[in-house]
């Protein structure tokens, strides 16, 4: 019969959906919600190495919204998630920017999360990128020369006052 028919197609469709969004990004979006801290954790993690497929914008904006409330090396381990899942234009510069000064404060800001600043272009990540170099110029160096010619706009303010080790 024609209700029939329509059962069916609407069933196909909604397995068809089902398959496109994947098992994987049900299950982590539904983990990012828990109350269990390392069954978000876990989450975060599997995200970070995943390819996205479907439900980018929730998974990003979930991810976003854990930053804030967490400790540094779980928001080391959502900025390397949120470095695979978020697009430009997706809400998640300035939560990253202030967690990033926030981990800055306490001497823990790595390469992943500076790298997803520049990527995304946050202007104000150059003063804090410079004050890094600043203070371990070997070990920003990779970082400030990835940059190409818009690293000459951060450091040339700040060249005459620059030891030797530094130009």
């Amino acid at each position: 019969s024609a209700i029939d028919w329509l059962i069916d197609v609407l069933t196909i469709r909604d397995e068809e959906e089902q398959l496109d969004w994947g098992p994987d990004e049900a299950q982590n979006l539904e983990a990012l919600n828990s109350i269990d801290p390392k069954v978000k954790m876990d989450a975060v993690r599997r995200l970070a190495s995943s390819e996205p497929r479907a439900r980018r914008d929730d998974i990003t904006q979930k991810l976003i919204q854990l930053l804030p409330s967490s400790n540094v090396e779980q928001q080391l381990e959502i900025i390397r998630a949120l470095k695979t899942w978020a697009l430009p234009g997706s809400g998640v510069e300035k939560p990253v920017l202030e967690a990033v000064k926030s981990m800055h404060k306490q001497g823990k800001v790595n390469r992943e999360a500076m790298d997803l600043l520049i990527k995304f272009e946050v202007v104000e990540a150059g003063d804090l990128l410079l004050e890094l170099w600043n203070g371990d110029p070997v070990g920003w160096s990779q970082t400030i020369i990835n940059l190409g010619e818009g690293s000459q706009v951060l450091l040339l303010p700040g060249l005459e006052n620059m030891d030797i080790a530094h130009i």
